[in-house]
Formats: C-alpha cells, structure tokens, sequence
C-alpha cells in the first residue's frame, strides 16, 4: 500500500511518495 503527502506549493499541487 503506498501513502503519500499532498502539499500545496507555488506550482500548484504536489503529491509526494513516502
């Protein structure tokens, strides 16, 4: 199962694998 961490920058929104 994979979690990742939605965190909003200047580009837009990222999503990151942790």
């Amino acid at each position: 199962m994979q979690e990742y961490v939605v965190k909003a920058n200047a580009g837009g929104i990222e999503r990151v694998l942790v």
